[in-house]
């Protein structure tokens, strides 16, 4: 029993280590949700690691999920894939099966970054499936109505 009251008493007498400081990425200007970065838009900045993000690359391109503030670090959970598709935008959908293949509109009720699975609505017949995002922004859909 003394021994264990000896190592907690040591255990809460030891200081807590330093954080981790390193360069990290930080924003250069106000940042609204929703723009890609660029590099104009982030700054190397020694800071507490604290989970931020340490290479340029890694945010350069993709989009930001919240407002940022000017020096704030940059985590990855801030950044996402760009988005392609937007809610509410219209899109075309294709179904293929073999060689059929049938194309129409619809409207987006998710957004999505290419290779993402949203929900789209056909304007005709007001029925919801899910897609996949394609690159080039049209929907690939699968026969699943809900």
């Amino acid at each position: 029993m003394r021994s264990l009251l000896l190592a907690m008493i040591l255990v809460s007498a030891t200081p807590a280590a330093a954080p981790l400081r390193a360069d990290v990425v930080v924003t250069a200007r106000p940042v609204r949700s929703g723009t890609v970065l660029g590099p104009s838009d982030i700054l190397l900045q020694e800071g507490d690691m604290g989970g931020a993000l340490s290479d340029p690359g890694a945010a350069i391109g993709m989009q930001t999920v919240r407002n940022l503030f000017p020096g704030s670090p940059i985590a990855p959970e801030d950044l996402q894939r760009p988005h392609i598709v937007t809610r509410n935008q219209e899109v075309t959908m294709i179904f293929e099966n073999g060689l059929l293949s049938i194309s129409t509109e619809g409207r987006a009720l998710d957004g999505g970054a290419a290779g993402d699975t949203i929900r789209v609505t056909n304007v005709n017949s007001r029925k919801t499936v899910t897609g996949k995002v394609m690159p080039d922004g049209s929907i690939s859909v699968s026969g699943a109505v809900r």
